[in-house]
């Protein structure tokens, strides 16, 4: 897992986090660059939430290697950014950014 500076289409840095696990089941809880992230793969659902206390931030999830991310809407300090969707046999991957 990284945390990987990346610029916006505004120009300004945004950081984000992404794992990715293929095929085991797996539920993790980090403080990642100043907020909360819980995310996984379930039996069912590959999963991100995000939840920082001062800045905008979302959350994303891609359902196999070649499915279409998937984002929450961006939210504001102080409130969880949720993203889920059907796993897929390899290649789910979850996200969280910030902005």
């Amino acid at each position: 897992m990284t945390s990987l500076p990346a610029l916006a289409s505004t120009g300004e840095e945004v950081h984000s986090g992404m794992v990715e696990d293929s095929n085991s089941l797996l539920r993790q809880t980090q403080e990642r660059d100043g907020g909360t992230w819980n995310y996984g793969v379930g039996s069912v659902y590959v999963c991100s939430y995000y939840q920082h206390k001062s800045r905008l931030h979302r959350s994303s999830v891609r359902p196999g290697y070649f499915a279409d991310i998937i984002s929450s809407d961006w939210k504001t300090k102080g409130v969880q950014s949720r993203a889920s969707a059907p796993k897929a046999p390899h290649g789910n991957t979850a996200y969280y950014d910030i902005s």
